[in-house]
């Protein structure tokens, strides 16, 4: 009984040391135009590990520090999509966030802004009719 537990505990060991791995991997649907026109799906797998802010290349820091004064780094990613490096940064600044992108030398691709949910407006209720009635048709 005392190896069985002791088994458990050294598999629940394994799996916690496992779940603490900050590299994921994700893929991309994109559409491309074929030669005839056509739009097809193309999927493409790119691993993104998370870095550590101070890891960051100077660049980088530097063009967060001179375009994006008091914004404050949230999460910073290494992006590695068939071998072409970039970075994704995430800042904010109070509820503004923003994901910027680099490439491997530091140099800034693009800014997105993260999509923010919509608001769901809520519909009027009915007037209910009175048994017997009809409602008038248009």
């Amino acid at each position: 009984m005392k190896k069985l537990i002791l088994m458990f505990i050294m598999g629940m060991a394994i799996t916690f040391a496992n779940a603490q791995n900050n590299k994921t991997t994700t893929v991309k649907t994109t559409g491309v135009k074929t030669q005839d026109n056509k739009t097809t799906d193309v999927r493409t797998q790119e691993n993104k590990t998370q870095v550590k802010t101070e890891d960051l290349q100077k660049a980088i820091t530097e063009n967060i520090s001179k375009d994006y004064p008091n914004y404050k780094v949230m999460d910073a990613y290494k992006i590695d999509n068939k071998g072409i490096i970039n970075y994704e940064v995430q800042v904010e600044k109070g509820t503004l966030k923003e994901n910027l992108y680099y490439d491997k030398d530091g140099k800034f691709l693009r800014k997105e802004n993260p999509v923010k949910p919509t608001p769901t407006k809520a519909t009027p209720a009915t007037k209910a009719t009175p048994a017997g009635t009809a409602t008038p048709q248009k």
